[in-house]
């Protein structure tokens, strides 16, 4: 069940799932989330659709479990031919040692969603200074 695509994204599209998910994700949490758009809303292949989906929802989950956040900003946008995911909280930070951890299943899985478009995961942290996670899958034009 954790492949199957979100009644969401067809009903409204990916940005506005998005903000969904962002909207849902501060009430229920009380961590202030801040979307940032760079377009209404973008025509993908549903596999990269869910896949982008999924990963913003797997990375809100870990702000809200592990970060002792107070805010997120989430920016979708277009940039060098690739569309970029990028996720920042404000908190403790991840340590370097459990970006790759055995235990970090979420992170393991953000990473084989992204496997079949070619798309790479960075993941940033700063002690004190909170946990950037950044995605990006190349797009074709047209």
């Amino acid at each position: 069940s954790a492949e199957l695509r979100p009644v969401l994204l067809d009903d409204l599209g990916l940005c506005p799932a998005i903000e969904w998910l962002a909207q849902d994700f501060e009430k229920r949490t009380k961590i202030r989330c801040r979307v940032r758009l760079g377009f209404d809303d973008i025509d993908l292949d549903p596999d990269c659709s869910t896949a982008i989906f999924r990963i913003s929802q797997e990375a809100l989950t870990n702000v809200a479990r592990h970060a002792k956040a107070t805010a997120v900003d989430i920016h979708l946008r277009f940039q060098n031919g690739a569309l970029m995911l990028k996720i920042n909280d404000n908190g403790k930070g991840i340590k370097q040692e459990e970006i790759y951890a055995p235990t970090s299943l979420g992170l393991m899985g953000m990473r084989e969603r992204l496997r079949p478009f070619a798309g790479k995961l960075k993941i940033d942290g700063a002690r004190g200074k909170g946990t950037a996670l950044t995605v990006a899958i190349p797009i074709k034009a047209g």
